[in-house]
């Protein structure tokens, strides 16, 4: 489905009902509004991975602007502050209440961005495998380009400052790098959809945005409750990424996922989704 907001078009799945049953009488069933990583992609990634908890919740996928099925307004109004603003933006004209945000990497940032920007309109906040500074990220870049390979390095370096090419320069990118994704490649479940690329959406935000990204003042203002979620192993947003975010929000828990890198939401999906259905349970029951 497509909707305009804040003049972009944002396109949107959603998985579930909005009411299900207890007892006699049909009641409302929370909302979790999942924000993909990336950037530059789009929400496929939360399929079949995250869709599950529709069992128990209306799930909202969202394709940020500039990403995904989403429209291409210019690269300088792609900003996370703009993405925060189309959410809320999108959440009143949907009639929604307060919801469950779900942000996975990039989409971690964005969930971040939008509950200190607007607190009163979140139930429950669920960070993953994200940071809440640039400064942590290039730490974990950092990192990453110290135990590269040379071919790794080159490709890094490309990712790192916003100069990869095209589609099909992304994918060698990638390819160089998949294995700083995983703790353990040969465990991770096949599977997945191959994302729609924007490279103009990628660059944007490596070479300019996140510069200036930085929430870390603001997360005390965050008064939902905040279920953080954190590969053990993870080298894009490293452990101690988590634990700025942890130690921030007041209240917030921290789940680590001792068998996984960054992508924990597949390579231990079953403790995944009990864990998420378990959070959304406790912070809208």
């Amino acid at each position: 489905m497509r909707i305009a907001v804040n003049g972009v078009e944002l396109f949107f799945d959603v998985h579930g009902s909005s009411l299900g049953a207890r007892g006699n009488e049909l009641v409302d069933r929370p909302v979790v509004v999942a924000l993909h990583g990336g950037p530059g992609i789009d929400h496929s990634q939360f399929v079949p991975w995250l869709t599950p908890i529709a069992d128990m919740a209306q799930l909202v996928l969202v394709d940020h602007r500039g990403n995904g099925r989403s429209s291409r307004p210019p690269v300088e109004t792609r900003t996370l502050a703009n993405m925060a603003d189309d959410l809320e933006a999108l959440r009143r004209a949907l009639g929604l209440g307060r919801i469950v945000v779900f942000g996975m990497s990039f989409g971690g940032m964005l969930a971040l961005t939008y509950a200190v920007t607007y607190p009163d309109s979140v139930a429950g906040l669920v960070p993953c495998a994200t940071a809440a500074s640039n400064e942590a990220l290039e730490r974990g870049l950092s990192r990453l380009h110290d135990i590269a390979s040379p071919e790794q390095r080159e490709a890094l370096a490309r990712l790192r400052h916003g100069t990869v090419e095209s589609a099909e320069d992304l994918d060698r990118v990638f390819a160089a790098l998949s294995s700083f994704y995983e703790h353990d490649p040969k465990r991770t479940p096949p599977g997945g959809f191959k994302p729609i690329a924007d490279i103009d959406m990628l660059n944007w935000f490596f070479a300019q945005d996140r510069k200036t990204y930085d929430v870390r003042s603001r997360l005390a203002g965050i008064t939902a409750p905040t279920l953080v979620l954190t590969g053990r192993h993870d080298r894009i947003a490293p452990p101690d990424a988590s634990d700025e975010i942890v130690k921030g929000i007041p209240g917030a828990e921290q789940v680590i996922f001792e068998e996984s890198g960054h992508r924990l939401m597949r390579e231990e999906n079953a403790k995944f989704l009990r864990t998420v259905r378990g959070f959304i349970g406790r912070a809208t029951g």
